[in-house]
């Protein structure tokens, strides 16, 4: 039988997880789109200068 208190710890510490992973996936998505950017700009320069 689980006591309240830890009843209470894990569900801070999901709540912390489901935070943590919903933050992680935003950034990744950021600089997924930052490398995009960069890639097309690069290529655009190339043919530019061509």
């Amino acid at each position: 039988m689980t006591s309240a208190s830890e009843l209470i710890f894990y569900t801070v510490l999901l709540t912390f997880w489901t935070k943590c992973r919903e933050f992680a996936a935003k950034l990744a998505r950021y600089f997924c789109n930052i490398l995009e950017n960069t890639i097309k700009f690069i290529t655009l320069k190339n043919t530019a200068g061509k």
